[in-house]
């Protein structure tokens, strides 16, 4: 994310609310911009679900953050998904090869990285 622009911070493992990073960036037209990540690293059988997202949409609004991102190296449930969709501006998520992706693009400068969740 620092190749990005970004400045992170990355919590600590107690008392984080759920949150593992915390990122913020300055836009040139909107400003000042907060995200709060959320990291479950899954096995593939072991899918986030909706009470995990609803955890992170609270947390979200508590720590008065622009942008919720769930991060798993698994996947959502379909419920999941669907309510990051019902609230797109202020949830994303990142999922399985997407994540892999991301990594190699951004970090490693390999690909590009996918704009859209897949």
């Amino acid at each position: 994310m620092e190749a990005e622009g970004w400045r992170v911070k990355v919590t600590q493992a107690s008392r984080d609310g759920g949150i593992d990073v915390v990122a913020t960036k300055s836009d040139e037209t909107l400003g000042e911009i907060r995200s709060v990540w959320q990291a479950k690293k899954y096995r593939p059988t072991n899918k986030v679900k909706l009470s995990e997202v609803r955890e992170l949409s609270a947390v979200c609004e508590a720590e008065r953050a622009t942008k919720g991102v769930m991060v798993t190296t698994s996947r959502l449930t379909r419920d999941a998904i669907e309510w990051v969709k019902r609230d797109i501006y202020r949830l994303g998520y990142k999922e399985h090869d997407h994540v892999k992706r991301w990594i190699e693009g951004v970090v490693w400068g390999q690909t590009q990285p996918s704009q859209t969740n897949d």
